[in-house]
Protein backbone atom coordinates (compact mmCIF):
# COMPACT_ATOMS: atom_id res chain seq x y z
CA UNK A 1 0.00 0.00 0.00
CA UNK A 2 1.37 3.33 -0.57
CA UNK A 3 0.04 6.99 0.28
CA UNK A 4 0.32 10.69 -1.23
CA UNK A 5 0.01 13.52 1.79
CA UNK A 6 -1.10 16.19 -0.11
CA UNK A 7 1.19 19.30 2.55
CA UNK A 8 2.18 21.96 0.16
CA UNK A 9 -0.62 24.36 0.85
CA UNK A 10 -0.55 27.83 2.51
CA UNK A 11 -2.67 27.41 5.04
CA UNK A 12 -4.41 30.71 4.44
CA UNK A 13 -7.09 30.17 6.43
CA UNK A 14 -5.25 29.73 9.82
CA UNK A 15 -3.20 33.35 9.27
CA UNK A 16 -1.39 34.69 10.76
CA UNK A 17 -0.41 31.48 12.55
CA UNK A 18 0.85 29.70 8.90
CA UNK A 19 3.64 32.27 8.20
CA UNK A 20 5.52 30.77 10.85
CA UNK A 21 4.06 27.14 11.12
CA UNK A 22 2.93 25.21 8.42
CA UNK A 23 -0.41 23.61 8.76
CA UNK A 24 0.41 19.91 8.88
CA UNK A 25 2.71 20.41 11.74
CA UNK A 26 -0.04 22.04 14.05
CA UNK A 27 -0.05 19.72 16.89
CA UNK A 28 -2.89 17.77 18.41
CA UNK A 29 -2.29 16.36 21.99
CA UNK A 30 1.41 17.10 21.52
CA UNK A 31 1.66 15.48 18.13
CA UNK A 32 1.51 17.12 14.53
CA UNK A 33 -1.46 16.43 12.25
CA UNK A 34 0.60 14.72 9.64
CA UNK A 35 2.32 12.53 12.47
CA UNK A 36 -1.47 11.64 13.08
CA UNK A 37 -2.29 10.68 9.60
CA UNK A 38 1.23 9.06 9.10
CA UNK A 39 0.95 6.80 12.11
CA UNK A 40 -2.84 5.74 10.70
CA UNK A 41 -1.06 4.55 6.99
CA UNK A 42 1.43 2.74 8.91
CA UNK A 43 -0.91 1.25 11.20
CA UNK A 44 -3.47 0.20 7.91
CA UNK A 45 -0.09 -1.17 6.59
CA UNK A 46 0.78 0.87 4.38
CA UNK A 47 4.53 1.06 3.35
CA UNK A 48 5.59 3.95 1.21
CA UNK A 49 4.46 7.79 1.99
CA UNK A 50 5.21 10.31 0.20
CA UNK A 51 4.18 13.65 1.02
CA UNK A 52 4.29 16.57 -1.37
CA UNK A 53 5.52 19.97 0.17
CA UNK A 54 6.02 24.01 -0.76
CA UNK A 55 5.11 26.60 1.98
CA UNK A 56 7.62 26.56 4.44
CA UNK A 57 8.97 22.75 3.48
CA UNK A 58 11.93 23.29 5.08
CA UNK A 59 10.04 22.49 8.19
CA UNK A 60 8.21 19.65 6.71
CA UNK A 61 11.31 18.19 5.76
CA UNK A 62 13.53 18.29 8.92
CA UNK A 63 10.50 17.14 10.76
CA UNK A 64 9.80 13.53 8.15
CA UNK A 65 13.67 13.30 8.66
CA UNK A 66 13.65 12.70 12.27
CA UNK A 67 10.44 10.11 12.27
CA UNK A 68 11.71 6.61 12.57
CA UNK A 69 8.97 4.55 11.19
CA UNK A 70 10.02 1.18 9.60
CA UNK A 71 8.67 2.31 6.27
CA UNK A 72 9.73 4.49 3.11
CA UNK A 73 8.22 8.32 4.12
CA UNK A 74 9.95 10.88 1.42
CA UNK A 75 9.05 14.61 0.57
CA UNK A 76 8.46 15.94 -3.24
CA UNK A 77 8.98 19.65 -2.82
CA UNK A 78 7.21 21.50 -5.26
CA UNK A 79 9.08 24.79 -6.10
CA UNK A 80 5.89 26.00 -7.76
CA UNK A 81 2.54 25.34 -5.77
CA UNK A 82 1.04 22.93 -8.07
CA UNK A 83 -2.76 22.06 -6.91
CA UNK A 84 -3.98 18.94 -6.03
CA UNK A 85 -4.26 17.42 -9.55
CA UNK A 86 -0.73 18.63 -9.96
CA UNK A 87 0.73 17.43 -6.81
CA UNK A 88 -0.89 13.94 -8.06
CA UNK A 89 0.77 13.75 -11.45
CA UNK A 90 3.87 15.01 -10.07
CA UNK A 91 4.02 11.90 -7.53
CA UNK A 92 3.45 9.54 -10.79
CA UNK A 93 6.66 7.92 -11.06
CA UNK A 94 6.63 6.63 -7.02
CA UNK A 95 2.49 5.96 -7.42
CA UNK A 96 2.13 4.26 -11.12
CA UNK A 97 1.77 0.66 -10.00
CA UNK A 98 -0.74 -0.17 -7.76
CA UNK A 99 -3.88 1.98 -6.37
CA UNK A 100 -2.71 4.46 -3.98
CA UNK A 101 -4.75 6.65 -1.30
CA UNK A 102 -4.61 10.74 -1.83
CA UNK A 103 -4.76 11.92 1.63
CA UNK A 104 -5.23 16.13 3.16
CA UNK A 105 -2.99 16.75 5.48
CA UNK A 106 -5.34 19.09 7.38
CA UNK A 107 -7.63 16.28 8.73
CA UNK A 108 -7.87 13.22 11.59
CA UNK A 109 -10.27 10.63 11.33
CA UNK A 110 -10.69 6.84 12.67
CA UNK A 111 -11.69 5.20 8.97
CA UNK A 112 -10.51 2.38 8.64
CA UNK A 113 -8.07 2.59 5.51
CA UNK A 114 -7.91 -1.26 4.88
CA UNK A 115 -11.62 -1.28 4.33
CA UNK A 116 -11.60 1.34 2.09
CA UNK A 117 -8.94 0.03 0.07
CA UNK A 118 -10.23 -3.17 -0.59
CA UNK A 119 -13.60 -1.54 -1.59
CA UNK A 120 -11.67 0.20 -4.21
CA UNK A 121 -10.12 -2.84 -5.90
CA UNK A 122 -13.13 -4.74 -6.07
CA UNK A 123 -15.09 -1.40 -7.60
CA UNK A 124 -13.59 -1.65 -10.62
CA UNK A 125 -13.44 1.97 -11.01
CA UNK A 126 -10.56 4.86 -11.14
CA UNK A 127 -11.31 6.62 -7.96
CA UNK A 128 -12.91 6.02 -4.72
CA UNK A 129 -13.70 8.91 -2.38
CA UNK A 130 -14.50 8.27 1.33
CA UNK A 131 -17.70 10.51 1.99
CA UNK A 132 -19.90 11.22 5.26
CA UNK A 133 -22.28 13.07 6.38
CA UNK A 134 -20.88 16.90 7.54
CA UNK A 135 -23.89 19.46 6.89
CA UNK A 136 -21.43 21.98 6.05
CA UNK A 137 -19.31 20.43 3.73
CA UNK A 138 -22.36 18.41 2.01
CA UNK A 139 -21.81 19.28 -1.73
CA UNK A 140 -20.86 15.85 -3.08
CA UNK A 141 -23.94 14.04 -5.15
CA UNK A 142 -24.26 10.02 -5.38
CA UNK A 143 -26.68 8.13 -7.32
CA UNK A 144 -28.63 4.82 -6.18
CA UNK A 145 -25.24 2.58 -6.73
CA UNK A 146 -23.03 4.61 -5.00
CA UNK A 147 -21.16 6.55 -7.83
CA UNK A 148 -20.38 10.25 -7.58
CA UNK A 149 -22.66 12.46 -10.43
CA UNK A 150 -21.58 16.29 -9.09
CA UNK A 151 -19.32 18.02 -6.60
CA UNK A 152 -21.23 20.72 -6.03
CA UNK A 153 -25.08 19.48 -5.53
CA UNK A 154 -27.13 22.15 -3.73
CA UNK A 155 -29.58 19.26 -2.06
CA UNK A 156 -28.87 15.90 -0.91
CA UNK A 157 -25.10 16.14 -1.00
CA UNK A 158 -22.34 14.38 1.24
CA UNK A 159 -19.24 15.91 2.12
CA UNK A 160 -15.78 14.54 0.93
CA UNK A 161 -13.36 13.34 3.80
CA UNK A 162 -10.03 14.30 1.74
CA UNK A 163 -9.51 10.61 1.77
CA UNK A 164 -9.33 8.88 -1.43
CA UNK A 165 -7.48 5.97 -3.30
CA UNK A 166 -6.66 5.92 -6.90
CA UNK A 167 -6.22 4.12 -9.00
CA UNK A 168 -2.84 4.34 -11.41
CA UNK A 169 -5.17 4.09 -14.47
CA UNK A 170 -6.04 7.53 -13.97
CA UNK A 171 -3.17 9.12 -14.96
CA UNK A 172 -4.36 8.06 -18.51
CA UNK A 173 -6.73 11.01 -17.77
CA UNK A 174 -4.51 13.60 -16.79
CA UNK A 175 -4.07 17.00 -18.91
CA UNK A 176 -0.91 17.55 -20.06
CA UNK A 177 -0.34 20.47 -18.36
CA UNK A 178 1.60 21.10 -14.46
CA UNK A 179 -0.79 22.71 -12.46
CA UNK A 180 -4.63 21.27 -12.27
CA UNK A 181 -6.96 20.31 -9.88
CA UNK A 182 -7.81 16.86 -9.66
CA UNK A 183 -11.56 17.75 -9.38
CA UNK A 184 -11.49 19.09 -12.74
CA UNK A 185 -10.41 15.66 -13.97
CA UNK A 186 -12.86 13.65 -11.54
CA UNK A 187 -16.08 15.81 -13.16
CA UNK A 188 -14.99 14.29 -16.21
CA UNK A 189 -15.00 10.92 -15.40
CA UNK A 190 -18.19 10.93 -13.08
CA UNK A 191 -19.78 10.76 -16.56
CA UNK A 192 -17.98 7.61 -17.06
CA UNK A 193 -18.85 6.07 -13.71
CA UNK A 194 -15.28 5.97 -12.93
CA UNK A 195 -15.91 7.79 -9.09
CA UNK A 196 -17.45 5.58 -6.36
CA UNK A 197 -18.38 6.76 -3.17
CA UNK A 198 -17.42 4.89 0.03
CA UNK A 199 -19.33 6.31 2.53
CA UNK A 200 -18.81 5.74 6.42
CA UNK A 201 -21.31 6.11 9.21
CA UNK A 202 -20.81 6.70 12.88
CA UNK A 203 -17.11 7.94 12.05
CA UNK A 204 -15.16 10.12 13.79
CA UNK A 205 -13.79 12.66 11.35
CA UNK A 206 -12.39 16.54 11.96
CA UNK A 207 -10.36 19.15 10.50
CA UNK A 208 -7.93 21.55 11.64
CA UNK A 209 -8.88 24.14 8.32
CA UNK A 210 -9.84 27.44 9.98
CA UNK A 211 -9.12 28.63 13.78
CA UNK A 212 -12.32 27.68 14.96
CA UNK A 213 -12.10 24.13 13.38
CA UNK A 214 -8.69 23.72 15.19
CA UNK A 215 -9.18 24.68 18.42
CA UNK A 216 -12.89 22.03 18.15
CA UNK A 217 -10.62 19.60 16.82
CA UNK A 218 -8.04 19.94 19.73
CA UNK A 219 -10.43 20.43 22.57
CA UNK A 220 -12.25 17.39 20.46
CA UNK A 221 -9.15 14.99 20.44
CA UNK A 222 -8.08 16.09 23.57
CA UNK A 223 -11.05 15.18 25.90
CA UNK A 224 -10.86 11.67 23.98
CA UNK A 225 -7.32 10.79 25.34
CA UNK A 226 -7.76 12.29 28.56
CA UNK A 227 -11.00 10.71 29.69
CA UNK A 228 -10.49 7.59 27.12
CA UNK A 229 -13.69 8.52 25.04
CA UNK A 230 -14.20 6.83 21.73
CA UNK A 231 -13.81 9.05 18.87
CA UNK A 232 -16.87 8.22 17.39
CA UNK A 233 -18.71 9.59 20.58
CA UNK A 234 -16.85 12.52 21.38
CA UNK A 235 -17.83 13.99 17.65
CA UNK A 236 -21.35 14.88 19.28
CA UNK A 237 -19.77 17.14 21.74
CA UNK A 238 -20.30 20.80 20.10
CA UNK A 239 -20.53 23.04 22.74
CA UNK A 240 -20.04 26.89 21.97
CA UNK A 241 -19.11 27.86 25.50
CA UNK A 242 -18.37 25.93 28.66
CA UNK A 243 -19.85 26.14 32.03
CA UNK A 244 -18.19 27.71 35.27
CA UNK A 245 -15.24 25.32 36.74
CA UNK A 246 -17.84 24.66 39.71
CA UNK A 247 -20.23 23.30 37.81
CA UNK A 248 -20.75 19.36 37.03
CA UNK A 249 -23.33 17.13 35.40
CA UNK A 250 -23.88 18.97 32.41
CA UNK A 251 -25.93 16.11 30.99
CA UNK A 252 -23.60 13.50 29.16
CA UNK A 253 -20.80 11.82 29.71
CA UNK A 254 -18.58 13.72 26.51
CA UNK A 255 -20.02 16.94 28.02
CA UNK A 256 -18.83 15.90 31.60
CA UNK A 257 -15.41 14.68 30.34
CA UNK A 258 -14.76 18.31 28.75
CA UNK A 259 -15.68 20.61 31.20
CA UNK A 260 -13.86 18.41 33.59
CA UNK A 261 -10.45 18.82 31.60
CA UNK A 262 -10.97 22.55 31.30
CA UNK A 263 -11.72 22.76 35.00
CA UNK A 264 -8.18 21.22 35.59
CA UNK A 265 -6.35 23.00 32.53
CA UNK A 266 -7.86 26.21 32.70
CA UNK A 267 -9.51 27.08 36.36
CA UNK A 268 -6.06 29.44 36.59
CA UNK A 269 -7.41 32.04 34.21
CA UNK A 270 -11.50 31.94 34.26
CA UNK A 271 -13.82 30.81 36.86
CA UNK A 272 -16.46 31.81 34.29
CA UNK A 273 -17.94 30.91 31.15
CA UNK A 274 -15.31 30.12 28.47
CA UNK A 275 -15.29 30.08 25.13
CA UNK A 276 -13.42 27.48 22.67
CA UNK A 277 -11.60 30.41 20.83
CA UNK A 278 -9.83 31.78 24.11
CA UNK A 279 -7.49 28.71 24.18
CA UNK A 280 -6.10 29.22 20.82
CA UNK A 281 -3.18 30.82 21.90
CA UNK A 282 -2.10 27.57 24.01
CA UNK A 283 -2.59 25.53 21.16
CA UNK A 284 -0.57 27.79 18.72
CA UNK A 285 1.95 27.92 22.21
CA UNK A 286 1.95 24.01 22.01
CA UNK A 287 2.97 24.12 18.21
CA UNK A 288 5.20 26.61 18.68
CA UNK A 289 7.11 24.88 21.94
CA UNK A 290 6.99 21.82 19.34
CA UNK A 291 8.82 23.56 16.24
CA UNK A 292 11.47 25.17 18.79
CA UNK A 293 12.39 22.04 20.31
CA UNK A 294 12.43 19.51 17.61
CA UNK A 295 12.46 21.50 14.46
CA UNK A 296 15.34 23.96 15.01
CA UNK A 297 18.73 23.80 13.47
CA UNK A 298 21.59 22.60 16.31
CA UNK A 299 23.15 25.92 17.49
Amino acid sequence: MKALILAAGFGTRLLPYTRKIPKPLFTLVSKPVLEHIIQQLVDNGCEQIWINTHHLHDQIEAFVNQLRYNVSIQTIYEPAILNTGGAIANAKPFLKDSPFFVINSDIISNIDLNKVYGFHKKSNTLATLVLHDYDKFNKVKIDNQGYVQDFDSKTNGLAFTGIQVLSPQIYDYFPDKKIFSSIDVYQDLCRQKQIKAFVEKDIFWSDIGTKDAYSLTSLQILSATQFQIKQDKIKKFKLTNLPATDQTGIGTEQDMGASLLFSQTTAFACPKVLSFYSLMPFFILGTIFFQRAFLSPAS
